[in-house]
């Protein structure tokens, strides 16, 4: 018995939820705030008991609740260790951001981020663990821990700093990583490299001039983006495990930080409509415009980009919320099923980012940021199932593309077909091999005639552009000399041609000829004329061709009828072109090419 294959919605509500109960407990075992931080692995935690003072400020009592002034900008930690640490063992803690001197019984052992160690531009060493090999520390020996910041509001990373202590190995902290973050880790991976085969994929169908690439390669950057966002947040702690150079780490992290509002504005250009589609590209200028700027005064260490969240993050939410309203409105007021469905994606980043903001003012029970790592993890999966549903959509239009072209190579071939009519050959053969006896001078120039006019019949299934018409002129006459030839003085031809630098799609005028000389002027007994003219004006090209014969009907023979409708949807479809067709009361016929200029 064979299983039903499931649906995609299926999937994707699956994936939902497993994508949400692995986040949730891997934030459960995460424990709150970072208090519990080394006692996933093999590494022990361990505190200074004594006391602190910031700045210059008295000295205090150091406990668990000790809570640091948000514009301090120097911490002393001075006391004792709560245990020993073996000459085997090493002194474990995380710094983000902070120079770092550590004395013991007076003596300087260690320093991070002091004198020239990293860029000035920066002013910051960066984010790392410290690993310190402890050479023999006891309970009696003294301590003191300075931490200096050049940024704003470190009073977080004096915090993370004390509750990240630890003794061990660096190997440990790997231990720590698996157990206590494995899952969100892995996760985050999955997610990176998911968007990053989407964003390829996207990137290759757009080289391929496939329908809705640039919808999937903004939706996919976006996705990419979002994915690295979380990973350096959920994973905080052990991002510099996974790149330890200090100052790249931090150098990343604010840029993902900072592209992150950028390319989430590109993604709704990219899904909006004509109705407010200047008004969100003008959005987008300005929010690319102004991360440009701040990137390049960062180069020059005019500014810290660290410092300015607190005003660039309040600018990229309300050019969000902006750009979001726009598309909103373009998508119930003009029925935009795609803006519709990007709305729905975000539903979740946003509803968990507002509920992150408040824990953060409130609650703090989790760390930072993990509810949006748990709204963003929902919405990314949403998106990177809509980056695949846009890629096979595409790939879809490009197979009905290639039937089109099939069809209009086969409705080519018709063309070309329906001119070379068997009682044509015929007679042109017929009188060639009577000129032959006649006139072998004439005889000849009518067999080149011929077979330049079959030539250019079949060269009309290659050429799938327009061509020029002084090309399609040629063509004509080649064929007009031959019919020329048949029917003599019966047959008169006059040209009027005023411009030729134009362009129409091949075997248009040809048929429209053929049309006037045999169901025209060769109806009557004593023949008649064509005239072919050709005129520009202010808009447009215009070619007539008139004949005074009986005049025709378009269902009269229905070769006729499907001639002029291949050379209809030609004109209409490579050049914006029409076809008007005029009979005259008194005889004859009139039809008119007019062709658009670009």
């Amino acid at each position: 018995m064979m299983l039903k294959k499931p649906s995609l919605l299926t999937v994707l509500i699956i994936l939902l939820f497993s994508a949400s109960a692995i986040l949730i407990y891997a934030a459960f075992i995460t424990g709150t705030e970072y208090k519990d931080i080394a006692d996933a692995g093999a590494n022990k935690p361990i505190k200074i008991i004594g006391s602190y003072r910031e700045d210059d400020g008295p000295w205090i009592e150091l406990t668990e609740d000790t809570r640091f002034n948000p514009t301090s900008s120097d911490l002393t930690i001075k006391g004792n260790f709560s245990r020993d640490i073996p000459e085997n063992q090493d002194l474990l803690f995380y710094v983000q951001r902070l120079n770092v001197s550590l004395k013991i019984d007076g003596i300087k052992v260690y320093s991070f981020g002091e004198g020239s160690g990293y860029s000035r531009i920066l002013r910051s060493p960066g984010t790392t663990w410290i690993d310190y090999p402890s050479k023999g520390i006891s309970t009696d020996s003294e301590i003191e821990l300075s931490l200096h910041g050049t940024q704003r509001n470190i009073h977080s990373f004096f915090h993370m700093t004390i509750a990240t202590m630890q003794t061990g190995s660096y190997s440990g902290l790997y231990v720590q990583m698996i157990r206590q973050n494995g899952h969100a880790l892995f996760f985050c991976i999955f997610l990176i490299f998911i968007s990053v085969i989407a964003l390829l994929l996207a990137i290759i169908a757009y080289l391929w001039r496939m329908s809705h690439s640039q919808k999937s390669i903004a939706l996919a950057f976006f996705s990419v983006m979002a994915a690295l966002a979380i990973l350096t947040d959920l994973n905080l702690h052990y991002m510099p495990l996974l790149i330890t150079n200090p100052v790249v780490l931090s150098v990343l992290r604010i840029i993902i930080l900072y592209l992150c509002p950028c390319a989430f504005l590109l993604c709704i250009l990219s899904y909006t409509g004509d109705s407010v589609r200047k008004i969100v590209k003008t959005i987008n200028i300005v929010m690319c415009t102004l991360t440009a700027v701040m990137f390049i005064l960062q180069c020059f260490g005019i500014i810290q980009l660290y410092n300015t969240q607190l005003f660039y993050w309040p600018v990229s939410i309300l050019l969000a919320a902006l750009a979001s309203g726009f598309i909103t409105y373009d998508a119930f007021k003009y029925k935009n099923t795609e803006a519709k469905f990007l709305l729905f994606s975000l539903v979740p980043i946003t509803v968990f980012s507002l509920l992150d903001i408040f824990r953060y003012l409130f609650l703090a029970p989790f760390p930072y940021t993990f509810l949006f790592g748990i709204g963003a993890s929902i919405t990314l999966t949403l998106q990177i199932f809509h980056i695949i549903s846009l890629i096979k959509r595409s790939s879809d239009t490009e197979k009905q593309k290639l039937q089109l072209e099939n069809d209009l190579f086969q409705s080519r071939i018709a063309v070309m077909l329906s001119q070379i009519q068997p009682h044509f050959l015929y007679n042109s053969l017929l009188s060639i091999q009577a000129l032959c006896r006649i006139d072998p001078n004439i005889a000849h120039q009518a067999v080149g005639e011929f077979s330049k006019y079959m030539r250019g019949n079949i060269d009309s299934l290659s050429v799938s552009k327009p061509i020029p018409f002084a090309k399609e002129l040629e063509h004509v006459e080649h064929y007009l000399a031959l019919e020329k030839m048949r029917f003599g003085n019966k047959l008169e031809i006059i040209y009027d041609i005023n411009v030729q630098d134009f362009m129409l799609p091949v075997l248009t005028l040809q048929p429209i000829v053929e049309n006037a000389v045999r169901h025209g002027v060769m109806k009557l007994s004593k023949g008649g004329a064509v005239l072919i003219k050709t005129e520009e004006t202010e808009n447009m090209f215009l070619i007539t061709v008139t004949d005074n014969g009986i005049g025709f009907r378009e269902s009269k023979e229905e070769r006729i009828h499907v001639g002029l409708e291949n050379v209809r949807y030609r004109l209409a479809s490579m050049c914006a072109g029409r076809l008007e067709i005029e009979n005259k009361i008194e005889g004859g016929t009139t039809v008119k090419i007019l062709i658009p200029k670009i």
